[in-house]
């Protein structure tokens, strides 16, 4: 059988993508170390919404569940002015069914605290600063700001927009006169967003936060460039998000920023935000369900029944031009989500982040784990300011200080993503504006191409890891552009001010056909990758995605396995066999002949059966959307674990 080749992947970065190629790289046996700079992990950012692209990667790795008892469902947007004057209403209820998953959205730390949990001990070091990277034909060496040095066969750059590992790359590619123009040009900065997560509010104060299924709220400024958007989350708390233009006296400066603070800053986070306090918070209504999505018709082993949102609603999210979802940053956020029941605890917020751990880590590299309980009351954190009742500053003030973060917006696709064994991914490679909620999926869809691409490698040579880098490249490079570009276009649409901006709003939020809408969402979940030596979850919506093959070597690996399984058994059956023989000893020589061809019978058969599935399997092109019993039988080596 193809043995896998021992190689080892430094991974710089401990954000999403980072952790999440951990993960995948521990299913796969696949050795790696995560560095991560920061000394521990900071609970910043606003939500994160994950959809249909990337559910059922998690259900896969087992996480689904998990990633449900964090999250709520978000089942449509509600964009007014300033005002309040209603801009449009974007319903989502259709998603379930058409893609097979209600999207999912939460707040950024509990996803991290979920993630860090299920990453073994050891394998995140904690204030791991890269200063220098060196390449040669046999590895890859790391050093860090404290001395340290690590060495692998792969250098994997998750360290975001402003990556060290891209740094360096490029320093190398520069000497050879191979980089890009365009990728040695710096960032450029036009917007900010400030973002934060409230403490626990009342439900009484703001009923819909007691919404599950909820909906998403976007204020755009009338006369002030800035967009708010508020999204209810698990724990009886707003995740919220200010964007907007950055000043031209600013702009420029945005470099000397961004190299001290990286991509999460405080200072003046709370100046933008005295810009939007009196803002008059919506209208929150009562989420109503769309009657033509009540009897979705999904099949009934969807692990969506085992969660309280399948009997109330048929939902999903969208990261199209016409649904505004968040990523990393998020100003602009909505997906559906899917919650969970929580027990005892009814706000779900301590039952969420119990699920996890929050790690941090001392020079030495040891780890400490400890639970994080929800923040209770008032913190001396917070910002002690009266607000105007039923403005944005009631959301404001309830949220700590040492949450609110500045995050500087800007987008490029970089054309180089990988050079000889160093290779980029997520915001490293493409730095998406949030405003189409591509950030995080697009770097989690980064790490399956990559790992699914190292899994198959050959050996650990260079050039068997640069044809591993091309693969990945090629199949992501065309899919993060279109990402890149939807995103700068639906952050003009929801950002420029001006009468015929507000009309284009207006048009495309409320006024284009359900069909347009289908095929713009359509397209963008026809990639919905999973894993290729893991078992594959059915594609359960309507609107199909694209075909994928299972790994030869995972198949290989399944054959073998069930060769060994078939020997082993027949081994003791005939053992089993040869002693009842001998228990009786006074039967004929014939008869003896007989019982031995009924029980090679017998496990003949079944072994047959076995590897014409196996077989079957290698021959045909087997793709997560077939027909589950094509795939799935008692005999069938790929079956799923129930």
């Amino acid at each position: 059988m193809d043995q896998l080749p021992k190689i080892h992947v430094l991974i710089i970065g401990g954000g999403i993508g980072g952790l999440m190629l951990g993960l995948m790289l521990e299913k796969a046996g696949i050795d790696y170390q995560i560095l991560e700079r920061s000394p521990e992990h900071r609970p910043l950012g606003s939500a994160i919404s994950l959809d249909g692209t990337v559910l059922r990667l998690f259900e896969q790795l087992g996480l689904l569940e998990d990633l449900y008892k964090i999250s709520k469902a978000a089942v449509g947007l509600h964009l007014v002015k300033e005002d309040l004057e209603t801009q449009g209403h974007v319903d989502l209820e259709h998603y379930r069914e058409r893609y097979g998953y209600n999207g999912i959205v939460f707040g950024r730390p509990d996803l991290f605290r979920l993630l860090d949990s299920h990453i073994p001990q050891g394998k995140i070091l904690m204030g791991k600063r890269v200063l220098s990277t060196s390449q040669t034909e046999d590895g890859v060496m790391v050093r860090c700001s404290d001395g340290s040095t690590y060495h692998g066969d792969v250098l994997v750059g998750a360290d975001g927009a402003y990556s060290s590992v891209r740094q360096c790359m490029h320093k190398s590619l520069k000497e050879k006169g191979m980089l890009p123009k365009s990728d040695s040009e710096k960032l450029k900065f036009d917007q900010h967003c400030v973002v934060g997560i409230t403490d626990e509010l009342s439900p009484e104060r703001f009923p819909i936060l007691k919404e599950d299924p909820c909906e998403v709220y976007g204020i755009i400024g009338k006369k002030r460039p800035y967009t708010i958007w508020l999204i209810p989350i698990v724990g009886n708390r707003f995740a919220w998000s200010i964007g907007g233009g950055i000043p031209d006296s600013e702009v420029g400066q945005e470099d000397v920023r961004s190299f001290n603070f990286a991509e999460w800053w405080p200072e003046q986070a709370t100046d933008v935000c005295d810009l939007v306090r009196d803002y008059a918070l919506p209208n929150f209504k009562p989420y109503q369900r769309d009657e033509r999505y009540k009897n979705a018709n999904l099949e009934e082993d969807d692990v969506h029944d085992n969660h309280p949102m399948s009997e109330t609603a048929s939902l999903s999210d969208s990261s199209s031009c016409h649904s505004c979802v968040l990523s990393d940053a998020s100003p602009s956020p909505i997906a559906s989500s899917a919650s969970s029941a929580y027990g005892n605890d009814p706000s779900g917020h301590k039952a969420a982040l119990q699920l996890t751990s929050d790690r941090s880590q001392d020079a030495s590299g040891t780890h400490s784990t400890s639970t994080i309980d929800p923040p209770q009351g008032a913190s001396p954190g917070r910002k002690s300011t009266s607000a105007k009742p039923g403005t944005v500053g009631e959301i404001l003030d309830a949220t700590n200080t040492d949450r609110i973060s500045k995050v500087m917006l800007e987008s490029k696709l970089f054309k180089v993503w990988h050079h000889e064994r160093t290779v980029l991914i997520g915001d490293a490679c493409h730095k998406i504006l949030p405003f189409a909620g591509q950030g995080a999926i697009q770097a989690i869809m980064d790490g399956v191409a990559l790992a699914n691409a190292l899994y198959d490698i050959k050996s650990n040579s260079i050039e068997s890891v640069t044809k591993a880098f091309k693969r990945y490249s090629s199949e992501r490079f065309p899919i993060a552009r279109s990402a890149v570009v939807g995103s700068q276009s639906f952050g003009k649409m929801l950002n420029v001010q001006g009468r015929l901006s507000s009309f284009i709003r207006k048009i495309s939020f409320s006024k284009v056909p359900d069909w347009i809408l289908r095929m713009a969402t359509d397209k963008l979940h026809l990639h919905r990758p999973q894993l290729t030596y893991l078992p594959m979850v059915p594609d359960r919506g309507s609107a199909k995605a694209h075909k994928q093959e299972y790994s030869p070597r995972y198949l290989a690996r399944l054959i073998q396995d069930q060769r060994q399984k078939d020997i082993d058994s027949r081994a003791v059956n005939s053992s089993t066999a040869a002693s009842a023989s001998t228990l009786t000893g006074s039967q004929g020589e014939s008869d003896k002949h007989g019982t031995h061809r009924q029980h090679s019978r017998q496990h003949q058969e079944p072994e047959r059966r076995n590897l014409f599935h196996a077989a079957s399997i290698t021959i045909y092109r087997y793709t997560s959307h077939q027909p589950d019993d094509k795939i799935r039988s008692n005999q069938n080596p790929v079956q799923r674990d129930a």
